[in-house]
């Protein structure tokens, strides 16, 4: 996908998506910065990145300007449906000798990149870089149907895990030196092929790879055009040699085949389990931790809250103020500049903000008020772009210290609050601490 289409995708988001304008400066930025375990916000400080984006710009942009929630609430969402194993039995794999045919290229490790060139009727038009991703027996991903729920199900979105396949993936970058006659190259030009089966790539997939870029390469010679081949491939052909097959459009055979997979055991199938919803179990928790409660106050945003007294806040420490982070455990300081990774809910004020956008959906969002000001919250989940991972979860509040929240080129002081999830993280834990965060900031209250 060239950065143009991106660009337009970007342009055409769906509800709850930022605006593309300011995404690519937040990925930029994301991209130079360290990430924390638990708190996506927490590296956007102003001790940790020059540009000066802290937790709360972020916050603030994906929560301000949403339209209200949109689907349901946490504790009515459905539970995350899980996916039972698939065994495969599989034979010894034949040596390279035995595989690769004639004039055949091996693409059977991850890693390997080769380049060929990019043909058309009149010779070649350009080269084609190629490179072997590792096979999965799921995917983290985003697939366009996703984007186009009016409700979407964070159980079953964002992740592939279909039992009866596994996946096969090329990293694919189109470099032209002309314009190609026909008009026409992309994903269409390639094939997997196995025994008698022929299976195209996934076309639904975010980023995967345009089916025709030919429109966009009128008088674009030198750039280029890139994006991913993912093959959803039956477990049945585990045991046989698979072959990527390009054939562009000019030509009525393959131009180049390459092995990309002897027989053998496919990858595991796995199944990648989103937050739910609250369960009664875990808001019983919640509440019982409040039944015995204490306090803290942070003295540079005036405010108090009531936490649960099993658990740990900060002393001043750095540019933190006290009664910043919040933690089920005991946790040390190694950097006074870095969220400490057993943080599960971090409060960060901040003076002067501006509303900054990131690539992001929206599962659910609304305004309501906290400590009589008013107040956006929301759940996200990312979609890739640098700043969020694939199917992290982050869950917030920003509240507006002025009376107002900011927008667009409206500077104004903020509040925000959040929690978040990383995928190798244990979903019930976020969804705890989110439990915990919404009973934080009921209690929240300002000085006078």
């Amino acid at each position: 996908m060239s950065d143009d289409q991106i660009r337009e995708y970007l342009r055409s988001r769906p509800q709850g998506q930022p605006p593309p304008e300011l995404a690519d400066a937040i990925s930029r930025a994301a991209d130079a910065t360290p990430q924390q375990r638990r708190s996506w916000f927490a590296p956007f400080v102003p001790a940790a990145i020059g540009l000066g984006l802290t937790a709360v710009v972020i916050v603030a942009a994906i929560l301000v300007g949403q339209d209200p929630i949109v689907g349901p609430g946490p504790s009515e969402r459905p539970s995350p449906t899980s996916t039972p194993d698939a065994s495969v039995v599989s034979r010894p794999s034949p040596t390279p000798a035995e595989s690769i045919g004639a004039g055949e290229s091996d693409l059977t490790q991850a890693g390997t990149q080769l380049t060929i060139p990019a043909r058309d009727t009149e010779g070649s038009w350009g080269s084609i870089s190629i490179e072997r991703l590792p096979d999965a027996g799921g995917l983290r991903t985003i697939v366009r149907a996703d984007l186009d729920e009016a409700n979407p199900d964070p159980s079953t979105l964002y992740f592939v895990n279909d039992p009866d396949m596994f996946y096969l993936e090329i990293s694919i970058e189109y470099r032209a030196e002309r314009e190609p006659d026909p008009l026409r190259f992309g994903a269409d030009d390639w094939v997997l092929q196995g025994g008698s089966e022929t299976i195209a790539s996934m076309d639904e997939k975010l980023f995967a790879m345009s089916r025709d870029f030919g429109p966009a390469a009128a008088d674009l010679t030198n750039d280029t055009f890139f994006g991913t081949l993912t093959f959803a491939v039956p477990r049945s052909l585990a045991d046989v040699e698979l072959r990527l097959a390009y054939q562009p459009a000019s030509d009525d055979a393959p131009a180049w085949v390459g092995l990309l997979r002897r027989p053998g055991a496919a990858p595991e199938t796995f199944v990648m389990a989103p937050p739910g919803p609250i369960t009664a179990e875990q808001a019983a928790i919640a509440a019982a931790l409040f039944a015995t409660p204490d306090t803290c106050t942070n003295p540079v945003a005036g405010y108090t809250v009531t936490f649960p007294d099993d658990w740990y806040t900060n002393t001043a420490i750095g540019s933190w103020p006290a009664c910043s982070w919040f933690s089920p455990v005991f946790f040390e300081v190694e950097d006074p500049d870095v969220v400490p990774a057993e943080v599960a809910i971090v409060i960060t004020y901040e003076p002067e903000v501006e509303a900054i956008g990131m690539p992001s959906v929206a599962l659910r969002n609304e305004q309501t008020e906290v400590g009589g000001r008013p107040t956006f919250r929301a759940e996200y989940v990312g979609v890739g772009g640098g700043f969020m991972d694939i199917g992290s979860f982050a869950y917030g509040y920003v509240v507006g210290m002025d009376g107002e929240l900011p927008g667009e080129g409206e500077p104004g002081a903020v509040l925000a609050a959040t929690a978040s999830w990383a995928v190798e993280e244990e979903p019930e834990a976020y969804r705890l601490a989110t439990a915990i965060l919404d009973r934080i900031m009921g209690s929240l209250v300002f000085d006078e």
